[in-house]
Protein backbone atom coordinates (compact mmCIF):
# COMPACT_ATOMS: atom_id res chain seq x y z
CA UNK A 1 0.00 0.00 0.00
CA UNK A 2 2.91 2.39 0.64
CA UNK A 3 4.05 2.04 -2.98
CA UNK A 4 0.55 2.80 -4.25
CA UNK A 5 0.41 5.81 -1.94
CA UNK A 6 3.70 7.04 -3.39
CA UNK A 7 2.33 6.63 -6.90
CA UNK A 8 -0.82 8.54 -5.92
CA UNK A 9 1.34 11.37 -4.55
CA UNK A 10 3.43 11.43 -7.71
CA UNK A 11 0.38 11.56 -10.01
CA UNK A 12 -1.21 14.34 -7.95
CA UNK A 13 1.96 16.48 -7.95
CA UNK A 14 2.45 15.76 -11.67
CA UNK A 15 -1.07 16.98 -12.36
CA UNK A 16 -0.97 20.09 -10.15
CA UNK A 17 2.76 20.84 -10.44
CA UNK A 18 2.37 22.26 -6.96
CA UNK A 19 3.36 20.44 -3.76
CA UNK A 20 1.15 22.63 -1.57
CA UNK A 21 -1.95 22.04 -3.68
CA UNK A 22 -1.18 18.33 -3.94
CA UNK A 23 -0.85 18.00 -0.16
CA UNK A 24 -4.21 19.70 0.31
CA UNK A 25 -5.94 17.37 -2.17
CA UNK A 26 -4.34 14.34 -0.55
CA UNK A 27 -5.02 15.51 3.01
CA UNK A 28 -1.34 15.18 3.85
CA UNK A 29 1.28 17.58 5.06
CA UNK A 30 3.64 18.94 2.42
CA UNK A 31 6.68 17.22 4.03
CA UNK A 32 4.82 13.89 3.87
CA UNK A 33 4.14 14.36 0.15
CA UNK A 34 7.77 15.33 -0.44
CA UNK A 35 8.91 12.24 1.49
CA UNK A 36 6.72 9.94 -0.64
CA UNK A 37 8.12 11.47 -3.83
CA UNK A 38 11.67 11.07 -2.52
CA UNK A 39 11.08 7.38 -1.65
CA UNK A 40 9.63 6.76 -5.11
CA UNK A 41 12.60 8.42 -6.82
CA UNK A 42 14.99 6.36 -4.71
CA UNK A 43 13.12 3.16 -5.50
CA UNK A 44 13.10 3.88 -9.23
CA UNK A 45 16.58 5.41 -9.18
CA UNK A 46 15.14 8.21 -11.30
CA UNK A 47 14.67 11.94 -10.82
CA UNK A 48 11.00 12.66 -11.48
CA UNK A 49 10.75 16.43 -10.93
CA UNK A 50 12.80 19.55 -11.47
CA UNK A 51 11.95 21.87 -8.58
CA UNK A 52 13.04 25.15 -7.10
CA UNK A 53 11.33 27.89 -5.11
CA UNK A 54 9.37 29.15 -8.09
CA UNK A 55 8.81 26.11 -10.29
CA UNK A 56 7.93 22.40 -10.31
CA UNK A 57 7.99 20.45 -13.57
CA UNK A 58 8.41 16.88 -14.71
CA UNK A 59 11.75 15.56 -15.91
CA UNK A 60 11.84 13.47 -19.12
CA UNK A 61 11.87 10.38 -16.89
CA UNK A 62 8.95 11.85 -14.93
CA UNK A 63 6.89 12.23 -18.11
CA UNK A 64 7.49 8.57 -19.01
CA UNK A 65 6.63 7.38 -15.51
CA UNK A 66 3.51 9.58 -15.48
CA UNK A 67 2.22 7.71 -18.51
CA UNK A 68 3.28 4.36 -17.04
CA UNK A 69 1.73 4.89 -13.62
CA UNK A 70 -1.47 6.26 -15.12
CA UNK A 71 -1.82 3.08 -17.17
CA UNK A 72 -0.97 0.88 -14.17
CA UNK A 73 -3.54 2.49 -11.89
CA UNK A 74 -6.12 2.37 -14.67
CA UNK A 75 -5.43 -1.33 -15.12
CA UNK A 76 -5.72 -1.94 -11.36
CA UNK A 77 -9.07 -0.14 -11.27
CA UNK A 78 -10.36 -2.13 -14.25
CA UNK A 79 -9.30 -5.43 -12.66
CA UNK A 80 -10.83 -4.36 -9.36
CA UNK A 81 -14.17 -3.86 -11.10
CA UNK A 82 -13.90 -7.29 -12.71
CA UNK A 83 -13.02 -8.86 -9.34
CA UNK A 84 -15.95 -7.12 -7.64
CA UNK A 85 -18.31 -8.26 -10.38
CA UNK A 86 -17.02 -11.82 -10.14
CA UNK A 87 -17.38 -11.81 -6.36
CA UNK A 88 -20.96 -10.65 -6.77
CA UNK A 89 -21.97 -12.94 -9.63
CA UNK A 90 -19.63 -15.87 -8.79
CA UNK A 91 -19.50 -17.44 -12.23
CA UNK A 92 -17.12 -20.02 -13.60
CA UNK A 93 -16.33 -23.69 -14.19
CA UNK A 94 -14.47 -26.12 -11.88
CA UNK A 95 -13.17 -29.36 -13.40
CA UNK A 96 -13.03 -32.22 -10.89
CA UNK A 97 -11.32 -35.58 -11.37
CA UNK A 98 -12.11 -38.95 -9.79
CA UNK A 99 -10.82 -42.46 -10.24
CA UNK A 100 -12.97 -44.49 -12.63
CA UNK A 101 -14.98 -46.43 -10.05
CA UNK A 102 -15.20 -43.71 -7.35
CA UNK A 103 -18.27 -43.87 -5.12
CA UNK A 104 -19.25 -40.28 -5.85
CA UNK A 105 -22.99 -40.64 -5.28
CA UNK A 106 -22.70 -41.86 -1.69
CA UNK A 107 -19.71 -39.83 -0.53
CA UNK A 108 -19.62 -36.55 -2.52
CA UNK A 109 -23.04 -35.75 -3.97
CA UNK A 110 -24.45 -34.04 -0.87
CA UNK A 111 -21.49 -31.68 -0.61
CA UNK A 112 -21.55 -30.83 -4.31
CA UNK A 113 -25.31 -30.22 -4.16
CA UNK A 114 -24.74 -27.83 -1.26
CA UNK A 115 -22.06 -26.01 -3.25
CA UNK A 116 -24.35 -25.69 -6.29
CA UNK A 117 -27.08 -24.23 -4.09
CA UNK A 118 -24.67 -21.64 -2.71
CA UNK A 119 -23.10 -20.86 -6.09
CA UNK A 120 -25.68 -21.66 -8.82
CA UNK A 121 -23.67 -19.86 -11.53
CA UNK A 122 -20.55 -22.00 -11.04
CA UNK A 123 -20.59 -25.16 -13.13
CA UNK A 124 -18.99 -28.35 -11.81
CA UNK A 125 -17.61 -30.68 -14.47
CA UNK A 126 -16.70 -34.27 -13.50
CA UNK A 127 -14.13 -36.58 -15.07
CA UNK A 128 -13.69 -40.25 -14.20
CA UNK A 129 -10.44 -41.76 -15.36
CA UNK A 130 -7.37 -43.83 -14.44
CA UNK A 131 -4.78 -42.90 -11.83
CA UNK A 132 -2.16 -42.01 -14.46
CA UNK A 133 -4.63 -39.84 -16.36
CA UNK A 134 -5.67 -38.04 -13.18
CA UNK A 135 -2.05 -37.11 -12.56
CA UNK A 136 -1.43 -36.03 -16.15
CA UNK A 137 -4.61 -33.98 -16.42
CA UNK A 138 -4.02 -32.22 -13.09
CA UNK A 139 -0.43 -31.31 -13.98
CA UNK A 140 -1.54 -30.06 -17.42
CA UNK A 141 -4.34 -27.98 -15.85
CA UNK A 142 -7.00 -30.02 -17.63
CA UNK A 143 -8.43 -30.63 -14.15
CA UNK A 144 -8.68 -28.12 -11.31
CA UNK A 145 -8.68 -30.66 -8.50
CA UNK A 146 -8.66 -34.43 -7.98
CA UNK A 147 -9.63 -36.91 -5.27
CA UNK A 148 -7.39 -39.87 -4.51
CA UNK A 149 -6.38 -42.04 -1.52
CA UNK A 150 -3.51 -40.73 0.60
CA UNK A 151 -1.14 -43.55 -0.34
CA UNK A 152 -1.53 -42.64 -4.03
CA UNK A 153 -0.94 -38.87 -3.88
CA UNK A 154 1.28 -37.60 -6.70
CA UNK A 155 4.87 -36.70 -5.95
CA UNK A 156 5.21 -33.05 -6.95
CA UNK A 157 6.15 -29.85 -5.17
CA UNK A 158 3.63 -28.05 -7.38
CA UNK A 159 0.61 -29.94 -6.02
CA UNK A 160 -1.09 -29.39 -2.67
CA UNK A 161 -2.90 -32.32 -1.04
CA UNK A 162 -5.24 -32.01 1.92
CA UNK A 163 -7.03 -34.82 3.77
CA UNK A 164 -10.71 -34.72 2.96
CA UNK A 165 -12.28 -37.71 4.70
CA UNK A 166 -11.31 -40.94 6.44
CA UNK A 167 -12.39 -44.46 5.58
CA UNK A 168 -11.14 -48.05 5.89
CA UNK A 169 -10.06 -50.58 3.31
CA UNK A 170 -11.31 -54.17 3.19
CA UNK A 171 -10.53 -57.33 1.30
CA UNK A 172 -12.79 -57.84 -1.72
CA UNK A 173 -13.62 -61.12 -3.46
CA UNK A 174 -16.22 -62.04 -6.06
CA UNK A 175 -19.37 -64.11 -5.68
CA UNK A 176 -17.87 -66.56 -8.20
CA UNK A 177 -14.84 -67.24 -6.01
CA UNK A 178 -14.65 -70.80 -4.62
CA UNK A 179 -14.57 -69.40 -1.08
CA UNK A 180 -17.70 -67.32 -1.63
CA UNK A 181 -19.81 -70.17 -0.30
CA UNK A 182 -17.72 -70.59 2.82
CA UNK A 183 -19.29 -69.23 5.98
CA UNK A 184 -17.29 -66.39 7.53
CA UNK A 185 -14.03 -66.73 5.58
CA UNK A 186 -11.01 -64.85 6.97
CA UNK A 187 -8.31 -62.77 5.35
CA UNK A 188 -5.84 -65.61 5.79
CA UNK A 189 -8.03 -67.91 3.68
CA UNK A 190 -7.02 -65.74 0.72
CA UNK A 191 -3.29 -65.40 1.49
CA UNK A 192 -2.28 -67.46 -1.56
CA UNK A 193 -4.57 -65.60 -3.95
CA UNK A 194 -3.45 -63.08 -6.57
CA UNK A 195 -4.14 -59.53 -5.37
CA UNK A 196 -5.18 -57.15 -8.15
CA UNK A 197 -4.71 -53.37 -8.11
CA UNK A 198 -5.64 -50.60 -10.51
CA UNK A 199 -2.80 -48.44 -9.17
CA UNK A 200 0.84 -48.68 -10.27
CA UNK A 201 2.51 -51.34 -8.11
CA UNK A 202 5.01 -49.02 -6.33
CA UNK A 203 2.09 -46.82 -5.24
CA UNK A 204 0.23 -49.55 -3.36
CA UNK A 205 3.21 -51.63 -2.20
CA UNK A 206 3.78 -49.77 1.09
CA UNK A 207 0.12 -49.83 2.11
CA UNK A 208 -0.36 -53.47 1.16
CA UNK A 209 2.87 -54.47 2.86
CA UNK A 210 1.52 -53.03 6.11
CA UNK A 211 -1.66 -55.10 5.75
CA UNK A 212 0.16 -58.33 4.87
CA UNK A 213 2.65 -57.85 7.68
CA UNK A 214 -0.23 -57.50 10.13
CA UNK A 215 -1.44 -60.96 9.10
CA UNK A 216 2.16 -62.26 9.15
CA UNK A 217 2.08 -62.99 5.42
CA UNK A 218 5.66 -62.76 4.13
CA UNK A 219 5.07 -63.64 0.48
CA UNK A 220 2.15 -62.49 -1.66
CA UNK A 221 1.26 -62.21 -5.33
CA UNK A 222 0.12 -58.90 -6.84
CA UNK A 223 -0.80 -57.88 -10.36
CA UNK A 224 -1.38 -54.38 -11.71
CA UNK A 225 -4.17 -54.06 -14.23
CA UNK A 226 -4.55 -51.19 -16.70
CA UNK A 227 -7.78 -50.12 -15.00
CA UNK A 228 -9.94 -50.77 -11.93
CA UNK A 229 -12.58 -52.26 -14.23
CA UNK A 230 -10.20 -54.94 -15.50
CA UNK A 231 -9.03 -55.89 -12.02
CA UNK A 232 -12.55 -55.93 -10.58
CA UNK A 233 -13.79 -58.15 -13.38
CA UNK A 234 -11.06 -60.68 -12.62
CA UNK A 235 -12.05 -60.52 -8.95
CA UNK A 236 -15.72 -60.98 -9.91
CA UNK A 237 -14.78 -64.05 -11.94
CA UNK A 238 -13.06 -65.54 -8.93
CA UNK A 239 -9.55 -65.28 -10.33
CA UNK A 240 -8.18 -63.35 -7.37
CA UNK A 241 -8.96 -60.68 -4.79
CA UNK A 242 -8.18 -57.03 -4.08
CA UNK A 243 -7.98 -54.52 -1.22
CA UNK A 244 -10.13 -51.41 -1.62
CA UNK A 245 -11.92 -48.72 0.34
CA UNK A 246 -15.61 -47.82 -0.21
CA UNK A 247 -14.85 -44.30 -1.44
CA UNK A 248 -12.28 -45.12 -4.13
CA UNK A 249 -14.45 -47.83 -5.67
CA UNK A 250 -18.20 -48.37 -5.60
CA UNK A 251 -18.92 -52.10 -5.34
CA UNK A 252 -22.08 -53.94 -6.40
CA UNK A 253 -23.10 -55.89 -3.31
CA UNK A 254 -24.65 -58.56 -5.53
CA UNK A 255 -21.33 -59.18 -7.27
CA UNK A 256 -18.75 -58.83 -4.51
CA UNK A 257 -18.21 -59.77 -0.88
CA UNK A 258 -15.92 -58.07 1.62
CA UNK A 259 -13.91 -58.93 4.71
CA UNK A 260 -13.12 -56.10 7.17
CA UNK A 261 -9.47 -55.34 7.96
CA UNK A 262 -8.59 -54.02 11.45
CA UNK A 263 -8.62 -50.22 11.67
CA UNK A 264 -4.99 -49.99 12.78
CA UNK A 265 -3.79 -51.12 9.33
CA UNK A 266 -6.74 -50.30 7.06
CA UNK A 267 -7.22 -46.56 7.60
CA UNK A 268 -7.30 -44.64 4.32
CA UNK A 269 -7.58 -40.88 3.94
CA UNK A 270 -9.20 -39.59 0.78
CA UNK A 271 -7.27 -36.49 -0.24
CA UNK A 272 -8.13 -33.56 -2.47
CA UNK A 273 -5.29 -32.20 -4.59
CA UNK A 274 -4.79 -29.07 -6.70
CA UNK A 275 -1.95 -27.16 -8.35
CA UNK A 276 -0.41 -24.30 -6.40
CA UNK A 277 -0.45 -22.09 -9.49
CA UNK A 278 -4.05 -22.79 -10.48
CA UNK A 279 -5.65 -19.35 -10.68
CA UNK A 280 -9.20 -20.44 -11.49
CA UNK A 281 -11.13 -17.78 -9.58
CA UNK A 282 -13.96 -20.20 -8.72
CA UNK A 283 -11.68 -22.85 -7.23
CA UNK A 284 -11.08 -21.16 -3.83
CA UNK A 285 -14.83 -21.20 -3.15
CA UNK A 286 -14.97 -24.99 -3.47
CA UNK A 287 -11.66 -25.52 -1.66
CA UNK A 288 -12.99 -23.47 1.23
CA UNK A 289 -15.82 -25.97 1.59
CA UNK A 290 -13.67 -29.07 1.06
CA UNK A 291 -11.16 -28.04 3.71
CA UNK A 292 -13.81 -26.88 6.17
CA UNK A 293 -14.52 -29.56 8.82
CA UNK A 294 -18.14 -28.48 9.15
CA UNK A 295 -18.77 -29.59 5.57
CA UNK A 296 -16.81 -32.83 5.83
CA UNK A 297 -19.17 -34.08 8.52
CA UNK A 298 -21.98 -34.24 5.94
CA UNK A 299 -20.32 -37.18 4.20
Amino acid sequence: MTFLKEIECFLTVARTLNFTQASEELFMSQPTVSRHIKHLEEYLNLKLFYRNKNMVCLTPSGIIMLQTFTEILGFIQDQKKIAEKMAFEEQGIIKIGFLTQANVVNFFSELFCTFQQLYPNIELNYTFTSYNELERKLKNKELDLVFTPDFTTFESNDIIFEKFCQTNAFLVYGVNHPLAKKENPSFLDFKNERFYTGFPKPITSKFWKTVFSFYKINVWKTECTNSFDAGLFKVFMGEGVTILDPVTVHLDENSYKTIPIPNEVSTVYICVGWLKNNYNTSLPLLLNMLTNPSYRTTL
